[in-house]
């Protein structure tokens, strides 16, 4: 099958350069490097080569299709998951858990009212709201800090954010955990899972001198009404 003509502006070819480096292992981003080579006018043999693929000629020319058509925005958005559960666990003793699920990996964090982060979790989702380009929370689990973070991942992209997760102390300071997430989607599921534990322990005990149900709740209504309004657009 003939390639699609294509080239590749040097802005956004630096980019895809940056972000392949960043996201070698994924089959996507060796579809991207793919163009890449293409545009850089590499054969069919020195591409499957060097990126150790069978090129999927297809494949790639939905892709440079796409680029075409739309430009870096979308052809980006052909990363983003999608598919994920976002939830809480109320736990006895203080503790409730917090669940990122993606395809089968789960992601737990625990969160203890010995080092309430409640607070800070929902300033990271007033945050997500705000748009800002570079959002993290620290986590303390009695011992153990993990660090959930949202970094925009291009300028001029809004919605596209990395989302990384990070165990920083021993045994644990090799763990990271890196995906491509729509910012509005993940902020819905985020707002969805405190709302539901919000509910579902109104009359729970956590901290000494507030109600976190009724925190959570005033701190998001007006964030989730926004929210729903977008929804049904």
């Amino acid at each position: 099958m003939a390639l699609e003509n294509f080239e590749l502006i040097e802005e956004d070819k630096n980019y895809l350069e940056k972000y392949c480096k960043e996201y070698p292992g994924s089959s996507y981003s060796k579809l991207i490097k793919a163009m890449i080579l293409i545009n850089d006018n590499y054969s069919q043999a020195d591409i499957e080569n060097t990126l150790s693929i069978n090129l999927k000629y297809t494949r790639i020319n939905s892709l440079i299709k796409i680029y075409n058509k739309f430009g870096l925005k979308k052809l980006l958005e052909g990363d983003v998951t999608n598919r994920y559960k976002i939830y809480f666990k109320m736990k006895e003793n203080g503790w409730i858990e917090l669940f990122f699920e993606f395809d089968g990996l789960t992601i737990k964090i625990k969160l203890s009212n010995v080092f309430d982060p409640i607070p800070d979790l929902l300033q990271f989702i007033n945050d997500i709201n705000n748009n800002k380009e570079i959002i993290n929370v620290n986590v303390n689990e009695e011992g153990r800090e993990k660090r959930i973070q949202l970094n925009r991942i291009h300028e001029l992209i809004e919605n596209l954010y990395e989302l990384t997760v990070i165990a920083d102390q021993y045994p644990y300071s090799e763990y990271k955990f890196i995906k491509v997430i729509h910012k509005d989607i993940f902020l819905y599921k985020f707002v969805e899972a405190f709302i539901e534990l919000a509910n579902e322990n109104i009359n729970a005990k956590w901290v000494s001198g507030y109600n976190f149900s009724e925190l959570i709740l005033n701190e998001i209504k007006d964030i989730n009404h926004k929210l729903i309004e977008k929804r049904n657009i």
